[in-house]
């Protein structure tokens, strides 16, 4: 590769100008300075020199001498230099150097501007403040915004300058537990006339109908596929599974009341497991709030004499399966997407329900046909909001929120089946409202803090 041209800097090299080009211009214009004419600028540096592809090597204040002089040689490669200016022609390409992309401790992520990639640095940050420079939150936050912003600079979006804040993952989870509490209560009214399998099975046909057609099939197929999480994906599947299996048939035998209380011991184990696997820090608000909701619970189902060991034993089996499966969501939405997960769940579900309805198979009427194709849209809404929130959201932050489905529970038998909850059920109900909100209040203190 031949290099069109050089700068230098040396005083040394300057005698290789062409001795014409001091010579006096003819013409009507006027004669330049001596100094000038032989290219020597004194006080200043020397005047960058240029080797054009002719091979003529000259200044570029010479060059432009002997262009009014009418001995021009070979043209400028800028329109830059032919007004003038001492600025290189062409742009100084450097290597993209990974260390010098890195921002330093308590700087901002990397923004997209015209010019490229710039720092943006934020006034008033010191060393040892929270978030600054020498600080160890603020060295955690910073290499993770720089990994975000080079990871933004490749896909040529702006990279987001904080993640999403936990609240909008509460929002989400109290969206997606209010639909499963809907669709909990179109079960109980299905389960009586058909068997646990078909309605699963139906309910899942249309979740994976609706996720092929949202990931386009072949792709969503293709990323779950390659997905790095199978075994875990497997493993929650079944679970899931197991516990709305154990459930349901629990509910044949044992009060509302007695099961939903049994049943949600789920959210106290998936604090323990989310503090014990994710190595969550669980703070004493959400501990807090487990406890509140649990009492709530308790206070509302009333005191439980008399159950039977055999459906009692499988609520708390349902529990346990659900509680696992929860922390497991957390765990794969590291890596994978959520349609990802709704895709191998009901893959699973509906491989789990077909073989029992060779014989317990029973023709549903219009009205309950279309009760189960209702099911499946509420339960693939809630799935979706549910698995987005504990993307936003810690699994210890999501599960106080499920005891809220005692309150939709409530609101949706009084509209169905006209039950007027009693003094229990609302004040039960007062207490699990309370230690959600007092979640919310203490989860938003600590984003204005931090």
């Amino acid at each position: 590769m031949f290099k069109l041209r050089t700068v230098e800097k040396s005083a040394t090299k300057l005698d290789r100008v062409p001795s014409n080009l001091a010579a006096a211009p003819t013409g009507t214009e006027p004669a330049l300075p001596a100094e000038r004419s032989s290219g020597v600028n004194p006080g200043r540096k020397p005047p960058r020199r240029i080797v054009h592809a002719a091979g003529s090597g000259q200044t570029t204040a010479s060059f432009h001498r002997s262009r009014a002089a009418g001995r021009a040689g070979p043209p400028p490669r800028d329109r830059r230099h032919a007004e003038g200016s001492d600025r290189d022609p062409r742009p100084v390409h450097r290597p993209r150097c990974r260390a010098r992309q890195r921002l330093r401790v308590g700087d901002p992520p990397l923004r997209r501007h015209r010019g490229g990639p710039q720092r943006l640095r934020l006034p008033g940050r010191r060393r040892g403040t929270p978030g600054g420079r020498g600080s160890a939150a603020g060295h955690r936050g910073s290499l993770t915004a720089g990994r975000a912003g080079r990871a933004s600079d490749r896909l040529g979006v702006p990279p987001a300058v904080s993640r999403p804040p936990v609240l909008t993952g509460l929002a989400l989870g109290f969206g997606g537990y209010s639909l499963f509490a809907l669709q909990d209560a179109a079960v109980k009214w299905l389960v009586v006339r058909y068997p646990v399998a078909e309605i699963l099975c139906l309910r899942s046909l249309v979740i994976l109908g609706f996720v092929l057609a949202a990931g386009r099939g072949r792709r969503a197929a293709g990323r779950l596929a390659r997905s790095r999480s199978k075994p875990a994906l497997l493993l929650r599947g079944g679970l899931v599974l197991l516990a709305w299996w154990l459930f349901y048939s629990a509910s044949a035998h044992l009060a509302l009341a007695d099961i939903t209380t049994l049943y949600f011991a789920a959210p106290v184990l998936a604090v323990i497991l989310s503090a014990l696997l994710l190595r969550e820090r669980v703070g004493a608000a959400r501990w807090a709030a487990v406890g509140t909701g649990f009492l709530g619970v308790a206070v509302a189902a009333g005191p439980m004499a008399g159950l039977s060991p055999g459906p009692a034993a499988a609520a708390l089996a349902a529990a346990a399966c659900w509680g696992t499966s929860t922390v497991l969501v957390r765990w794969i939405g590291r890596t994978d997407s959520t349609l990802v997960q709704m895709l191998s769940a009901n893959a699973i579900f509906v491989l789990g329900s077909l073989p029992p309805l060779v014989w317990l198979w029973r023709t549903p009427d219009a009205f309950d046909l279309a009760l189960m194709l209702g099911i499946g849209v509420a339960g693939g809404l809630g799935q979706l909001l549910l698995l987005e929130g504990f993307r936003h959201a810690p699994a210890s932050a999501l599960a106080p929120i499920e005891y809220t489905g005692l309150v939709w529970a409530g609101i949706y038998g009084y509209a169905i089946w006209a039950d007027v909850p009693g003094p229990g059920t609302l004040a039960g109900a007062a207490i699990i409202l309370c230690g959600s909100l007092g979640l919310v209040w203490s989860e938003s203190r600590m984003r204005h803090a931090t």
